[in-house]
Formats: structure tokens, sequence, C-alpha cells
């Protein structure tokens, strides 16, 4: 019974450790894709949660989730960026102005670190 514990406490210790790298992975590609006019979003970005079982990068101001989904009216009028588009989509929305475009930050910051993602769970898996 005690090698059991022993092992699953190892085991649990491990998973908090690669999901709190993971949400430090995001969280820092979310800030640098996050746009800025004033920095309070870029700014407020937060690993809420990391233990063993998830990771939780996210931020508390209301108008965030504009910024990441937009409004019916701007996804009605310019359609929703989506996730998969490459990098240049987003930049090039960006240097027009975005004026009414969606310029998602958080959803992209896991999209592009998937293998990342992946192999740090798997090595905690593994070991």
């Amino acid at each position: 019974m005690s090698f059991e514990k022993d092992n699953n406490r190892l085991i649990k210790k491990k998973m908090k450790e690669a999901m709190f790298k993971v949400a430090s992975i995001v969280h820092a590609d979310a800030v640098k894709r996050c746009p800025v006019d004033t920095g309070r979003l870029r700014q407020s970005i937060r690993i809420i949660k990391a233990d063993d079982k998830e990771a939780i990068v996210g931020t508390d101001l209301d108008y965030a989730s504009y910024v990441e989904f937009g409004t019916p009216q701007m996804v009605k009028a310019h359609g929703e960026h989506r996730v998969t588009d490459p990098v240049k989509s987003w930049e090039a929305k960006k240097k027009r102005g975005a004026v009414g475009q969606t310029l998602p930050f958080l959803r992209p910051a896991v999209y592009f670190n998937r293998d990342k993602i992946k192999k740090i769970l798997k090595e905690a898996v593994e070991k």
C-alpha cells in the first residue's frame, strides 16, 4: 500500500510540473500574441491554474472575449479568425488596424505550441 501511495504522489508531482511548464509556454506565447492598445489586456494574462490534471491560462477582463472571439456583428462582417490560419494572417490583420476583426491570442498560443505541449506531457508520463 505504501508503494502505491508513493508512486501516486510521484506521478501527481510529475504531472503538476509538466502542466505548469505547459501553462508557462502558453502564457508566454499568449502575451506575445496579445494585441496592444493600452497594454491592460496583455498585463492581465495569467496562469490561473496548473495542477496535475489541467492548466488554465486566461484573463479576467470582460472585453478579452471580444478580442479573442469577436462579437456576432464582427464575425458577420469580417468572418472569424481561424486559429489554424498562418501567423502571417494575424500579422496582416494587425497591420491593417484590425478594425472590426478578431485578434485571437489565447487559442493560437495553444495551437502553435501543440508539439511542445505533447512532448512535455509525453515525457512526464514516460519518466
